[in-house]
């Protein structure tokens, strides 16, 4: 009599973990995303794409000659704050040896550098027809955004394009 009860209570255990296992795996719905970056209206190439949230995580994509980006990898849905740096690797390049200069030569302003000055930011949802973006980048962009400069420009549909904030120097 022993040994049934033991039986039963494993196996209540194991049907138990299973069902609290199948509510909800846990997995955070993914969506792809695409669209196109210009500078003051023109497609801007060499560049990559990069959508990063702290919640959620983020992902980088190359820019093409048109201006056209589409995602690799699905992002989780979330709210993602937009930035702009150097291309990623090409096959057979290294990666981590491209970087955009300091200076004045690279293709995007310093501000579009990062996610927390560049004022861009983009909901990515589970209805694919949303997650098309478009960014114009201005090329009068300096410096970092003022503190309340206004809120971040969400671009949740490929009906809306992103103006970008008027420039704010920071001297």
């Amino acid at each position: 009599m022993l040994i049934r009860k033991y039986d039963f209570a494993i196996l209540a255990f194991t049907v138990g973990s299973l069902l609290i296992a199948g509510c909800g795996s846990g997995a955070q719905p993914k969506a792809d995303v695409s669209g196109k970056v210009t500078m003051d209206g023109e497609p801007i190439s060499g560049v990559s794409i990069s959508f990063s949230s702290d919640a959620v995580g983020g992902g980088a994509f190359n820019v093409g000659t048109d201006g056209s980006f589409t995602s690799e990898l699905p992002l989780t849905v979330g709210d993602y704050k937009i930035s702009f740096g150097p291309p990623g690797p090409t096959p057979g390049e290294t990666p981590g040896t491209m970087s955009f200069p300091d200076d004045e030569s690279s293709k995007v302003p310093k501000a579009y550098h990062s996610g927390e000055t560049s004022g861009l930011t983009a909901t990515v949802t589970d209805d694919p027809e949303a997650n098309v973006f478009t960014f114009d980048l201005s090329s009068k962009m300096k410096g970092r955004l003022a503190p309340g400069a206004g809120p971040p420009q969400s671009l949740p549909t490929k009906d809306r394009t992103a103006e970008p904030l008027p420039p704010a120097d920071l001297q």
